[in-house]
């Protein structure tokens, strides 16, 4: 297989359990989730779903939670260049 040719595909299980990557190396990830609960229940019910269409999913498939990600509000228009510029990015 060549870089070019990743095969993917993505769903959303829940309004709340985030979206879910399947590729064909075998691993499902995750993303988009409110909380890590919301984590494990958004890929419980895809491990349940892949089982209803008779894929063969073993036992309760070990999930590693990692690259946590965060936003906030700053409830201002943010001029990128000027914030580029201001920390000495390279533009």
């Amino acid at each position: 297989m060549t870089p070019n040719s990743f095969r993917a595909s993505s769903t959303e299980p829940g309004p709340e359990d985030g979206s879910v990557n399947f590729s064909d190396r075998e691993k499902i990830v995750c993303t988009g989730a409110k909380s890590i609960d919301d984590v494990y229940k958004g890929l419980e019910n895809v491990f349940q779903s892949l089982r209803n269409i008779g894929i063969d999913v073993k036992g309760t498939p070990e999930i590693k939670v990692q690259n946590i990600v965060a936003s906030a509000d700053l409830h201002s228009v943010l001029n990128l260049n000027a914030i580029a510029i201001g920390l000495g990015w390279r533009i």
